[in-house]
């Protein structure tokens, strides 16, 4: 059965991104952008949560820009809960390397402030300030040491993760990547991958494991016990 998925993003810290329904077409999207870009979404169901119950939610995000300031505004209709949620942000870029943010909104935690650092073109750091007293940390090292990318994200609220990636292995035996991390619902799990891709001529081989991640969703999947498995494709 065909499956439609729509993106139905949040703002950067105050209102989250709606994951896809998992079970065929799962809204409507229009998309205007002019004079500012405006994103307006309805979804048949409650989708980001494990369950789905046949109400709708309505999300309408507007976009823009003035030199080196950036704007946003989001309203959110949650049908199942009957909350109505509006935020509004700002963000602005002085120089090529820096970027921050401030976000006021009605939610729980109020507010939120943070912002974007990039040193030397290997190095990234981001992250924000929630007023619940929650923060979230992201971390980009890429090519510090040759072939070697490290990825890290922390969110005090529920999980953390640890990525590295050697994008060409000695011997051409290709590349390897690897993920470790938690996390927390009602327990706290652990997730973690290896997974080793190689090519020979036309053949490919893909050896991983695994246990708590999705290579599909690319994302924690806590149901997933430990899993062995290896994929060989041919192209012609």
């Amino acid at each position: 059965m065909a499956k439609y998925y729509l993106d139905v993003y949040g703002s950067k810290a105050l209102l989250e991104t709606l994951w896809y329904n998992r079970n065929n077409l799962n809204g409507i999207q229009i998309v205007l952008n002019i004079p500012l870009k405006v994103t307006a979404t309805y979804l048949f169901r409650n989708i980001e949560s494990d369950v789905s119950y046949n109400t709708g939610r309505f999300r309408i995000k507007g976009e823009g820009n003035i030199s080196f300031l950036n704007f946003w505004g989001l309203y959110d209709m949650d049908l199942l809960q009957d909350i109505n949620t509006y935020v509004l942000g700002a963000e602005i870029a002085p120089f090529s390397f820096l970027s921050i943010f401030f976000e006021y909104g009605n939610t729980q935690a109020q507010w939120s402030f943070g912002g974007t650092l990039k040193l030397l073109d290997k190095i990234s750091l981001s992250g924000y300030y929630k007023g619940d007293k929650n923060y979230y940390i992201e971390a980009n090292l890429k090519n510090l040491i040759p072939n070697i990318n490290l990825y890290g994200v922390y969110n005090s609220n529920n999980y953390m993760y640890i990525q590295g990636i050697i994008s060409s292995l000695p011997l051409g035996l290709g590349s390897f990547d690897a993920l470790y991390g938690y996390y927390t619902t009602y327990k706290t799990f652990d997730i973690w991958y290896g997974r080793l891709s190689s090519k020979f001529g036309k053949v490919s081989n893909t050896f991983r494991i695994y246990k708590g991640w999705s290579f599909g969703t690319s994302w924690f999947d806590t149901s997933v016990p430990i899993t062995f498995e290896n994929i060989i494709s041919l192209s012609f």
